[in-house]
């Protein structure tokens, strides 16, 4: 698998994830867990979006606390429901689709004739809301839209952890600093009492 971070405007964002619709009940955590387990383990980065859970891999480049680039396409682009989009970033292609309110792929491609030849192939698929690609394209319905401009500030969506070891960690450590401190704060009193 690729890397899966992208730099726009001097900012880290998360790419190509692995995206799966959720059915309702369902807690996040346990299902990107289940979902990690089932489909590789090294997926252990989720992402919760509407009705959608995103999974990355810390050994793809992902973070916890990074922002999610195709969150924020997907509220840049509310008013569509179904979508197709490539963005030129740096000299790789950023591709994005969605159909109706769902992430089909969000990857970054890295050859311009790559890029569109699959956004041809994606275009094919009838009944999409919006089209947009770079200008230099002349594709036909395609408006072009900056990458820049869509994620400065649509985006509020982060990765978290799949494990809950490093919160168990921290949890530990704040609990014993909290008892040292009030060993140090009463530790006179506690002398004179046992003597």
């Amino acid at each position: 698998m690729a890397s899966q971070t992208v730099y726009v405007n001097r900012k880290r964002y998360a790419v190509g994830l692995f995206w799966q619709p959720v059915s309702a009940g369902f807690n996040a955590r346990n299902y990107a867990r289940s979902l990690s387990r089932n489909v590789d383990k090294k997926l252990n980065l989720y992402t919760e979006y509407r009705s959608m859970i995103g999974l990355a891999a810390c050994k793809n480049g992902a973070r916890p606390g990074m922002r999610v680039a195709a969150a924020a396409v997907m509220g840049s682009f509310s008013e569509y429901t179904s979508f197709l989009a490539v963005f030129a970033v740096d000299k790789k292609f950023y591709l994005v689709a969605a159909r109706n309110g769902i992430i089909l792929d969000d990857r970054i491609v890295d050859s311009e004739d790559a890029a569109r030849s699959e956004y041809v192939k994606l275009s094919e698929i009838p009944d999409w809301g919006a089209f947009f690609a770079p200008g230099t394209w002349g594709m036909p319905r395609a408006a072009e839209r900056n990458l820049a401009d869509i994620l400065d500030g649509h985006n509020n969506t982060t990765l978290h952890s799949i494990s809950r070891f490093g919160a168990g960690i921290v949890s530990l450590i704040l609990v014993g600093a909290f008892v040292l401190g009030l060993g140090l704060i009463f530790r006179d009193s506690i002398i004179q009492a046992m003597s």
